[in-house]
C-alpha cells in the first residue's frame, strides 16, 4: 500500500475514534473542578476527581475538536483542565517528589510517582501542537512548570525492565528537550535507550504481550521517535516500533484480541480484549474497532494518546495482523524471570501458557489463556491467579505445552508469616480460578464421563472436566496432592456464579475450613482445546481426555494414544527455543541480535520475506 494513504487511514481512525472518546469524555467530566471524575473499581484512592490519567487527554480531546457549535468553547474549557492540571504539582521546597504530580485531587502526597510520566508527553503535545489555541496564561503555566517536570522525571528513574513507565520517561526526555532547548535531556535519553536495548538483549522483553502495557510502552517510544531531532535515533526507534509491533500482530486475532501469554493483563483485558491493544490495532493495524466502546466499564479518554503520532507500521506486520495463516506457534522467554511461554495459534483458537515463579499485584496475568476468533463481546478462557484482581496470594506455574496441551503444576510457597492472615480471613485465598464462560455459550458439560447437571460438584481427585462452546472443546483434568504426592480431595470446585459464569475453582490454600496444621496442596493440571468434526461428541472426547495420567515428580503426562510429556524438557526431547529468547515464523532472536537489528547491523527477517 502507498505509506501516504496509509498514513491517511490511520489518521481517519485517529479523527473518529477521538470523536468516539469525545462523548465519553463529556460524560465524565465536572466543570466545576475543570476535571474528570473517574471511579475505581479496586482501588477507592483512585476514587474522585483524577489529574494523573484522563484529564489531559479530555483535554487534548477538547483541543482537537473546537469546532462545536460555539466556536471556541471547546479550547476554553481545555485550557481550564491544563491549568489546574498544573495546579497539583508538586512545588514543595525539600519534597523528593518535587516536579512529579499529585494523581488525584485528595490525596495530601505523590502517592503514585508515575504520574509525572503519564502526563509529560501530552502536556508538550499541548504546547507544541496547539499555540494558537492556547491562552497566554496557559502556554506561561507549562512554561513555568517544564522545567520542573523535567527535574520530576529525572527524579523518578525506573528500572529498564519497567518497560512501559521506562519508554514513557524516555519520551518525555526527547519532548522536554525540545521544549526546553536542553541538549543534556536528549542526550539521556539516548543513553536511557542503550541500557534498555542491551539489557532487553540478552534477557528478552520484561513487559511482553500486555494488552495494557504494551501499548503504553510503544506511546512512550513514539512520543520520542516524533521529537527527536537525531535522524539516526529515530531510526533506532522506528525499527523498534517495528519489532514490538510485530510481536504485537503476531498474537492478534484479525478481531483484535490480543491472545497469547501476557506479562500483565486485567481483567477486561482477559476477558474481553478490548482495552489498550485493540484501541492500538485498530488504530495502527485497521482491525476492527471493539463494539460497544461506550459502554465498557474501562473505556477511557485515555485512548486519546494513540492518536497524537503518525508512526505506521510496515504493510508486512499490518497484514500479519489481519490475515493469519492456518497455525503459528510462536516461543518466548525472559532469561532473568525464568519466564517460558508458547502460544499456538489457529485460525479459531490460540491456546498459550506461560511459566511464572512470581505473580501477583493488580495486574496478574493468565497463565493458560484460550482464545476464540468469535463473535460476540466474550471471546476467552482464561486462567487467572486472582480473580479479584485485589492483591491476593497467587499461585505460581511450571510446565509446558505440546501443540494444544498444556501441562503444568500450580504451587504456592507459603511463608510462616502469612499463615495467620489467611487463618483469620477465610476469603484470604491462593485459588487459581478457569473462567469457561458465560451460562449462553456452553452447549455441554461433563464431568468424569457424566453429563453434569449444572449444580455445583466438588471434583474427586484426578476428576476430568469436558466442556463444548459448539465449535470447539476445552478439556481440563487437574490432580490436587500434597507433599506426599498423595490425591486429595476437596480443593477443585465446579460451579455457576451469581453472574452466570462458569467457574472451576483451583483452590490451593485457605477457605474457612482450614486448619493450622494445613499446608498448601500442588494442584497438577493437563489442559487441551480441540475443534471437533462433524461426527465427534463431547462424550467421545470426555473418554479420551479421562485416559490421561498425571504424575507429579518428574511431573509428567501419559496417554494410551497419545506421546507421553514430562516437564522439564530433557537432552532426548529439548526445548524447541533452544538458546533463543523468540522464535516465531517470522523472526528468531537470539541473545545479542535484538542491537544488531535495531542498529541496522543486521535485517528483520520477517520484512525482508514478505
Amino acid at each position: 500500500m502507498d505509506p501516504d494513504l496509509a498514513l491517511r487511514r490511520q489518521r481517519q481512525r485517529g479523527i473518529e475514534l477521538r470523536n468516539r472518546l469525545r462523548l465519553i469524555g463529556d460524560r465524565q467530566y465536572d466543570p466545576d473542578a475543570a476535571l474528570i471524575r473517574r471511579f475505581s473499581p479496586f482501588f477507592p484512592r483512585f476514587t474522585g476527581h483524577t489529574v494523573g490519567q484522563q484529564s489531559l487527554e479530555y483535554a487534548l480531546l477538547l483541543l482537537h475538536s473546537d469546532d462545536r457549535t460555539y466556536g471556541t468553547d471547546d479550547a476554553g474549557e481545555a485550557n481550564r483542565i491544563l491549568r489546574k492540571i498544573l495546579d497539583y504539582q508538586d512545588l514543595r521546597t525539600g519534597s523528593e517528589t518535587c516536579g512529579n504530580f499529585f494523581w488525584m485531587t485528595h490525596w495530601d502526597r505523590v502517592k503514585d510517582r508515575n504520574a509525572v510520566s503519564f502526563l509529560c508527553p501530552g502536556l508538550v503535545y499541548a504546547y507544541l501542537t496547539f499555540p494558537h489555541k492556547l491562552k497566554d496564561e496557559t502556554k506561561s503555566a507549562l512554561e513555568r512548570a517544564f522545567p520542573d517536570v523535567l527535574a520530576g522525571i529525572r527524579s523518578h528513574k525506573v528500572r529498564w525492565q519497567y518497560t512501559n513507565i521506562f519508554f514513557l520517561n524516555l519520551g518525555s526526555l526527547v519532548s522536554l528537550s525540545r521544549v526546553l532547548n536542553d541538549r543534556s535531556a536528549h542526550d539521556e535519553a539516548v543513553a536511557d535507550f542503550e541500557t534498555w536495548l542491551s539489557g532487553t538483549a540478552q534477557d528478552g522483553v520484561h513487559e511482553f504481550n500486555s494488552p495494557t502495557y504494551t501499548p503504553v510502552t510503544l506511546f512512550g517510544i513514539e512520543a520520542a521517535w516524533a521529537n527527536t531531532p537525531d535522524a539516526g535515533f529515530r531510526r533506532e526507534l522506528g525499527r523498534t516500533m517495528d519489532l514490538i509491533t510485530y510481536q504485537l500482530a503476531l498474537n492478534l486475532f484479525p478481531n483484535g484480541f490480543l491472545a497469547g501469554a501476557p506479562s500483565r493483563a486485567y481483567r477486561d483485558d482477559a476477558l474481553y480484549g478490548t482495552g489498550f491493544s485493540a484501541i492500538y490495532a485498530h488504530l495502527k493495524f485497521g482491525t476492527p474497532l471493539p463494539e460497544p466502546l461506550e459502554p465498557l466499564e474501562h473505556t477511557s479518554t485515555m485512548y486519546a494518546n494513540l492518536t497524537l503520532f503518525d508512526y505506521v507500521p510496515p504493510t508486512p506486520i499490518r497484514d500479519l495482523a489481519t490475515r493469519k495463516p492456518e497455525m503459528t506457534e510462536i516461543h518466548d522467554r525472559v532469561q532473568s524471570l525464568n519466564s517460558r511461554r508458547t502460544h499456538v495459534m489457529t485460525p479459531r483458537y490460540s491456546i498459550s501458557s506461560q511459566c511464572v515463579e512470581k505473580v501477583g499485584g493488580h495486574s496478574p496475568p493468565s497463565c493458560i489463556l484460550i482464545a476464540r476468533h468469535a463473535p460476540g463481546l466474550r471471546r476467552s478462557i482464561p486462567f487467572l491467579p486472582d480473580e479479584s484482581f485485589t492483591h491476593q496470594p497467587c499461585a505460581s506455574f511450571q510446565g509446558r505445552q505440546e501443540g494444544s496441551v498444556v501441562l503444568g503444576r500450580l504451587s504456592y510457597p507459603l511463608k510462616d508469616e502469612d499463615r495467620p492472615k489467611f487463618l483469620n480471613d477465610p476469603t484470604f485465598v491462593c485459588e487459581t480460578r478457569a473462567l469457561l464462560g458465560p451460562r449462553g455459550d456452553i452447549r455441554e458439560v461433563r464431568v468424569g464421563n457424566v453429563d453434569w447437571g449444572g449444580r455445583p460438584v466438588a471434583l474427586l481427585p484426578g476428576q476430568t472436566v469436558a466442556v463444548s462452546y459448539g465449535d470447539l472443546y476445552l478439556g481440563v483434568c487437574p490432580l490436587p496432592v500434597d507433599k506426599n504426592r498423595t490425591p486429595v480431595a476437596g480443593h477443585v470446585t465446579l460451579a455457576y456464579g451469581e453472574d452466570d459464569e462458569l467457574r472451576l475453582k483451583l483452590r490451593l490454600y485457605g477457605g474457612p475450613d482450614l486448619r493450622e496444621q494445613d499446608e498448601p496442596v500442588d494442584i497438577l493440571l493437563l489442559v487441551n482445546v480441540r475443534t471437533p468434526g462433524e461426527e465427534d461428541t463431547l462424550a467421545g472426547y470426555a473418554d479420551w481426555l479421562w485416559a490421561w495420567k498425571l504424575e507429579r515428580e518428574p511431573l509428567k503426562a501419559t496417554h494410551p494414544s497419545e506421546r507421553a510429556i514430562i516437564y522439564p524438557h530433557s537432552k532426548d526431547d529439548p526445548d524447541p527455543l533452544g538458546d533463543a529468547l523468540h522464535l516465531s515464523p517470522g523472526l528468531t532472536l537470539r541473545p545479542g541480535d535484538l542491537v544488531k537489528i535495531v542498529k541496522g547491523e543486521a535485517s528483520f527477517s520477517f520484512l525482508e520475506k514478505t
